[in-house]
């Protein structure tokens, strides 16, 4: 599941900064009264108690919360208790799916993570953090007189409609494949109709999966367009935090640094067929002796040659690379790299995959420019919103002090199996 379903994924491409300076909507933080919940009908979900439909943030906390529980009240925005329990529960199932993907495995919320917290409380702190950085992103948007731009406030405003639709055409399309309905029976008009009640169960049950409701939800939409639509206008050129030029070598060069950032070019001469190694060997020994003699253009021009001649690594030869110290390379590889000097070049020892004929490049730092905009603004972003949380006396542990997270995660893991059973028996049935 993504985490705002169909809703942000646009969030993933950036705001454009022309749109977010002439929208003609109302400023980002503009204050606005706490919705009323509304409950929700769980009748056709056999096995899942009628209280979750009521306030389901009551029945996960054991009734030390409730749907409309504020937990941070600061110039006009507010936290609310669903919306914290929409990320305590997107935050499990994200670090859920990591692990499964990752290590094939499900870690216990009970697992001790080594300094007496455990892997729930972790999580728990991380979600709780969220939560408030993207309440404290409204604070600022409105000091700063932020606006949203049309294409966003139009999310906000459609938000639900939009998830239903796409709830339902989902439904509808798998049930067009699996054969349990044809399409040669609906009118158009009844198609729409079909949609929107299958869009809006299926969603609904989305929002209870994440422990959420409704109005959270769209609460939690606009938040976070506020907070992304802050951090590209106040770091976007002409903003009042806009890098510099002299902060951005330094920005650029620290980051060079903190990353063991290097750029190089290759020629694998690869052990991994039936080819004798010694063969092998000197044949990539023979090249780099070869390459040795050169310098400067030639060499450049010369390693390239003998990219397109021996190189199996599957890198496009005459491409430069850039590696951190991050990267999951081969033994040997990065650590081959790094003990050059630009315009010089080395020869590993045999790796897995057989012998590296190494050049390293003169730094480019101009590749990194977005990188650098991207983390100056994501860090800048933290400190105005913890600014903000320290002003408010807004902190996770006065938030999750409420609340037992072991109990919490024990009655959503039941609830989702809860829900995930019903679905299946309705589908069944269907």
């Amino acid at each position: 599941m993504n985490r705002f379903s169909k809703t942000l994924l646009a969030l993933t491409i950036g705001v454009s900064v022309s749109a977010c300076a002439s929208g003609s909507t109302a400023p980002a933080g503009q204050d606005e009264p706490v919705k009323t919940r509304q409950p929700v009908d769980v009748s056709d979900l056999e096995g899942v108690d009628a209280v979750v439909g009521t306030d389901i943030v009551s029945y996960l906390t054991d009734g030390a919360l409730n749907n409309e529980t504020i937990l941070m009240d600061e110039e006009g925005t507010v936290l609310t208790a669903d919306e914290l329990s929409f990320e305590l529960a997107y935050q499990a199932y994200d670090a859920l799916s990591y692990y499964a993907y990752y290590y094939g495995t499900r870690p216990e919320f009970t697992d001790d993570m080594g300094d007496g917290t455990t892997f729930g409380q972790y999580i728990a702190k991380i979600a709780a953090d969220t939560a408030l950085n993207y309440a404290a992103a409204e604070v600022i948007a409105d000091k700063e007189g932020l606006k949203l731009p049309a294409e966003y406030q139009a999310e906000v405003d459609n938000v639900y409609d939009n998830n239903v639709r796409y709830y339902g055409e989902n439904e509808w399309n798998s049930a067009v494949s699996a054969g349990t309905l044809s399409e040669a029976d609906f009118t158009e008009e009844q198609k729409q109709e079909w949609i929107k009640e299958h869009g809006t169960k299926a969603f609904r049950d989305y929002l209870l999966y994440f422990g959420t409701t409704r109005e959270a939800y769209e609460s939690l939409v606009k938040k976070n367009y506020t907070y992304l639509t802050a951090q590209k206008l106040l770091f976007a050129d002409g903003g009042k935090y806009a890098l510099t030029d002299e902060v951005r070598a330094e920005e650029t060069a620290k980051y060079v640094e903190d990353n063991g950032v290097v750029w190089a070019r290759c020629i694998l001469f690869s052990t991994m067929e039936d080819t004798e190694d010694s063969a092998v060997q000197a044949e990539a020994q023979k090249a780099y002796e070869e390459l040795s003699a050169l310098t400067g253009q030639e060499l450049s021009d010369k390693f390239t040659e003998l990219q397109q001649k021996y190189d199996k690594s599957g890198y496009t030869a005459g491409d430069v690379q850039m590696y951190t110290n991050t990267d999951s390379l081969v033994d040997g590889y990065y650590e081959g790299i790094t003990v050059l000097k630009p315009g010089e070049i080395g020869i590993t020892d045999r790796t897995a995959y057989g012998y590296f004929i190494l050049l390293r490049e003169a730094d480019q730092p101009e590749d990194l420019e977005q990188t650098i905009t991207d983390s100056y603004a994501s860090n800048k972003m933290k400190e105005l919103t913890a600014q903000i949380l320290e002003e408010s006396g807004g902190t996770s542990e006065s938030i999750l002090e409420k609340i037992d997270t072991a109990s919490y995660y024990t009655k959503l893991f039941e609830l989702q199996d809860q829900i995930n059973a019903a679905k299946g028996t309705a589908e069944g049935q269907n």
